[in-house]
Formats: structure tokens, C-alpha cells, sequence
């Protein structure tokens, strides 16, 4: 069985959307984990979430200009950087950095 959408405006418009609920599911994750598992907010910690804050606003405005036509290029090209930081793991010590812009899945 293969599933395969032919309709190009339909990928992009399903991009677009992905994108968008993609960012708000993270910022709403993000806010969650700040007011639950930190008790004292200092300088670097802010920072992260500052620069996850950022990642997620990006994704929600690259999915806003996909879904714009006339801005549709510079959408796609801003989904496309979003694709490759989300390739991205650093791990040192304890800490790790993962960035999804959407579902993640495993572990």
C-alpha cells in the first residue's frame, strides 16, 4: 500500500499547519516544564529556555509563511533550517539537547 499526497497545496498547506501546532505544542511543553521542575530560575537555565522559546516561535512563523502564498519560498527554507536542528543531539554530562517541532516518538 503506498500513501502518497499528489496535491502539492495540500503538502505545503499539512507543512504549514504541522508547523504551527508543531511550535505551540512546544511552547505549551516548555512552560509546563518551567513551572514544574525548576525552583529557582538563574541565568543559564533562562537562557535555554529563551533560545527553546525562540526555536518554537521560529517554527510557528515558518508555518504562518508557508501557509501566506506570496511568502511561501521564505517559509520553506525556514521549515527546512527547522529539519536540520532537529538533527542536532548534543549530550554532555547530564544534560542533553534534543529539539522537535512536532511529535516525538521512542525514547
Amino acid at each position: 500500500m503506498k500513501f502518497r499526497i499528489k496535491n502539492t497545496k495540500t503538502t505545503i498547506n499539512i507543512i504549514g499547519y504541522y508547523q504551527i501546532v508543531g511550535g505551540i505544542v512546544g511552547i505549551i511543553s516548555a512552560v509546563m516544564a518551567l513551572f514544574r521542575w525548576t525552583n529557582a530560575i538563574n541565568g543559564p537555565l533562562l537562557l535555554i529556555y529563551l533560545f527553546a522559546f525562540f526555536l518554537f516561535a521560529f517554527s510557528i512563523q515558518s508555518g504562518n509563511l508557508i501557509l501566506q502564498k506570496n511568502r511561501q519560498k521564505k517559509g520553506i527554507i525556514y521549515s527546512m533550517i527547522l529539519q536540520g536542528l532537529q538533527i542536532v543531539l548534543i549530550a554532555v554530562g547530564g544534560n542533553k539537547y534534543e529539539f522537535y517541532s512536532g511529535i516525538q516518538t521512542g525514547t
